[in-house]
This record gives C-alpha cells, sequence and structure tokens, in this order.
C-alpha cells in the first residue's frame, strides 16, 4: 500500500512538472529560430559529408559546437523536416534527457522528492529560462553540466551506481 502510494506521488508530481510546461512548449514550438542554429545544422551537415572545418565551413567555434547538431542533421535529413523543426526536437529530447539523467543521478545521492525537485529545478533552467537562447550551442552544452557534476559527485564518494547511468 505504501508503495503504490509513493508511486502515485511521484506520478502526480511528474505530471504537474509536464502540465507547468505545456504553456512553454506552445510558445516555444512556435517562436522562430535563430539563423545561428540552422548555419550549425549546416556545418554538421558539411562536416558529416567529408568537409574540414577550414575548407567546408569556417566556425570559430571548436569542433564540439558543431558536434552537437548532428543528431539534429539527422533528424532532418532522415525524416524530411525543416532544419528549424528538427533543431527544436533534438533541443527538446535534450532536455528531457538532462532532466532525467539529473534525476537519476541524483536519486542515489537524495530522497526521491528531494531528487524530483533538481530534476524539475533543471526542466525549468533548461526551458523557461533560456528563452531567447533555445537550442543555442551554449544551452546544450549546459544542459549536460549538472549530470556532468553529480556523476563526478557520485564516482568521487564512491556511491554503488550504475556504469550504465554514470
Amino acid at each position: 500500500m505504501i508503495s503504490f502510494q509513493k508511486h502515485r506521488v511521484i506520478f502526480g508530481q511528474a505530471a504537474t512538472l509536464f502540465l507547468c510546461l505545456i504553456p512553454w512548449f506552445i510558445l516555444e514550438r512556435r517562436k522562430s529560430l535563430n539563423m545561428d542554429i540552422i548555419w550549425m545544422i549546416n556545418c554538421a551537415s558539411r562536416f558529416l559529408h567529408g568537409q574540414t572545418m577550414t575548407e567546408g565551413f569556417n566556425h570559430e567555434e571548436l569542433p564540439l559546437a558543431t558536434i552537437v547538431y548532428i543528431p539534429a542533421y539527422l533528424l532532418s535529413h532522415y525524416t524530411g523536416m525543416s532544419f528549424a523543426a528538427a533543431a527544436f526536437w533534438t533541443t527538446t529530447a535534450y532536455i528531457s534527457l538532462s532532466c532525467l539523467a539529473v534525476f537519476f543521478l541524483a536519486a542515489h545521492l537524495l530522497k526521491k522528492d528531494e531528487a524530483f525537485l533538481l530534476a524539475a529545478s533543471a526542466a525549468v533552467a533548461g526551458t523557461a529560462a533560456v528563452l531567447n537562447e533555445f537550442g543555442q550551442r551554449d544551452q546544450i552544452l549546459v544542459l549536460g553540466l549538472l549530470p556532468f557534476v553529480l556523476g563526478q559527485i557520485i564516482l568521487t564518494r564512491g556511491i554503488n551506481c550504475s556504469r550504465t547511468l554514470l
């Protein structure tokens, strides 16, 4: 009985967070993306087709800034959707994966409710807090920062955790 009650509470929390993010999702989906994102996806396309950074595209950022847009290019290429739609969906997937990783890693360090609160805070920081920077390479790289830090804390403290999660 207690186990069912705990699962119901966690499901309720997740449903509440999801419902709170629906307005952001609708507004963000209709907003146009920065042309820098489209250019970076184009750079990723050129990179995948064998061009070098000096010949095919000249960009002052590190190669990682190009590599993070490869999934958006592949999604656009194989589904036929526009670069802007692919950038939106891949960034949304990055946010979701980041929040899930934060929740599961934090669950090794904190109570379940506290881990959920940290994951919810990460969701808000990854969505509503970056309205003008949505899909930018800085946002995508920051989404990996909190899971990385939590993983490092787990490794440093010697806490038993699945290597797949780390």
